[in-house]
């Protein structure tokens, strides 16, 4: 299985849900704040936003994060291919 070492699509999409949420929170803010505040929350976005990028590049190079069966094993890790047995 993977060790946590490895970039993973979950990971992915863990930052891109964080991205999301954070153009509604830039929106919010630039409708309620000062543009300070406005300009501030949207750094935030493009911060975001380019981890996302990062993290997706590092995934797309790493050949544990693009093999299948460890694919498969991060979202089922009960299943009978995934077992792990140690000597």
């Amino acid at each position: 299985m993977r060790s946590s070492g490895h970039p993973s699509m979950k990971d992915v999409e863990e930052i891109e849900k964080k991205v999301e949420q954070a153009i509604k929170d830039a929106d919010t803010t630039c409708k309620e704040s000062d543009a300070a505040h406005c300009a501030a929350a949207w750094d935030n976005v493009e911060e975001l936003s380019a981890a996302a990028a990062h993290k997706k590049v590092a995934v797309q190079n790493d050949p544990i994060s693009t093999d299948p069966l460890e694919q498969f094993c991060d979202d089922n890790p009960d299943a009978d291919e995934c077992r792990v047995y140690e000597d």
